[in-house]
């Protein structure tokens, strides 16, 4: 009886959930969550920027990103939603589409190389890096960080599901 007793206390099974939830779903899920974080980032970034840009005096934003948005005519107003947006999305997109690009890249090769389908959820990846690193960001610097956490953080282990840090936070 006691025998019998002990082997009921000891699990056999894994003790994971299973349901018809794919990870392509999941991963869906977490990105529609994601979009009223990306929405307010864009937008405040934009609005911190015109509101310096304001106090400061200065009339047009440096560079690149100033050639753009004056190209766009869209002004650096902080009480214009319309600006602070157009301001914001000229820092967070290239960050973003570089990050998905270099991610893109490496998912690529590994998969090649390993012959085998490529993992799930490079856009949750590539969204929670970008939301984490500061607007003025180098763009080299994105390219390396994203490099570091996919290969390091993810790849190195055997892909989705093998890791045990988050690339993006690896990154």
């Amino acid at each position: 009886m006691e025998r019998q007793r002990r082997s009921l206390a000891v699990t056999t099974s894994a003790p994971h959930v299973r349901d018809a939830v794919s990870v392509r779903q999941a991963m869906t899920w977490v990105v529609l969550a994601l979009i009223p974080n990306v929405l307010i980032g864009i937008y405040n970034t934009g609005l911190q920027a015109n509101a310096a840009m304001a106090e400061v005096g200065i009339e047009r934003a440096p560079g690149w990103r100033g050639a753009l948005l004056d190209l766009l005519r869209v002004g650096y107003d902080p009480a214009d939603i319309p600006a602070a947006v157009a301001h914001g999305a000229v820092y967070f997109l290239p960050v973003l589409i570089l990050a998905f690009v270099i991610g893109e890249f490496w998912e690529w090769l590994f998969a090649r190389v390993r012959r085998r389908e490529r993992g799930e959820g490079l856009v949750v990846i590539a969204l929670l890096f970008t939301l984490s690193l500061p607007p003025t960001v180098p763009l080299w610097q994105v390219a390396l960080g994203m490099s570091f956490g996919i290969v390091v953080g993810r790849e190195i282990f055997g892909g989705i599901g093998k890791n045990f840090l988050h690339p993006a936070l690896v990154g």
